[in-house]
């Protein structure tokens, strides 16, 4: 069982390290709702170009005087549902692991060894959902408040570009 543990604090630094290539962001209208959410590819003076569900072709432009606000990064709830979900995972791995690769469904009687393994299961689904959140605390969300201020726009456009250099500095060096 402890071993699960660990492989489950592996998988979860793993998912946390996991670096997107593309910035992810979530673009809000004046009114504070979600207008578009995604990968984006580039900027222009006056508009957001969103990724076409991985193609580099733009499927979505978006005026910055219809954008409120633009905030980077999944939100944390995603973090807590891979979390979850990665527990809920292991605990089944590991129930099949330790019944032998069956499950027993049958009613009657079950063992002390059944019932550990149950609770194990039980156990790791807030566990997976405790990682998650503990990791979704540690990302650096940012917000843009941009109201449709060009200004304002501008702001982001010039972090975009920065990160956009950085990221190139950094895969040139590795090369």
């Amino acid at each position: 069982m402890k071993k699960l543990f660990v492989l489950f604090f592996l998988i979860a630094c793993c998912y946390q390290l996991n670096a997107q290539t593309k910035l992810y962001i979530r673009a809000y209208n004046l009114y504070g709702n979600k207008i578009k959410n995604g990968n984006i590819i580039g900027t222009t003076d006056t508009s957001l170009l969103f990724d076409a569900k991985g193609r580099d072709s733009v499927s979505f432009e978006l005026a910055y005087t219809k954008i409120g606000s633009i905030k980077t990064k999944r939100s944390r709830g995603h973090d807590v549902i891979i979390g979850t979900a990665i527990g809920t995972g292991l605990g089944i791995f590991g129930l099949m692991v330790s019944s032998g690769g069956t499950l027993n469904t049958s009613g009657g009687v079950s063992s002390l060894k059944t019932d550990i393994n149950q609770a194990s299961l039980i156990g790791l689904i807030p566990l997976g959902a405790l990682i998650g959140g503990i990791t979704g605390m540690t990302k650096k969300i940012e917000t843009f408040e941009i109201n449709g201020n060009l200004e304002k726009w501008k702001v982001f456009q010039l972090y975009y570009q920065n990160r956009d250099a950085k990221k190139k500095r950094a895969e040139e060096t590795t090369q």
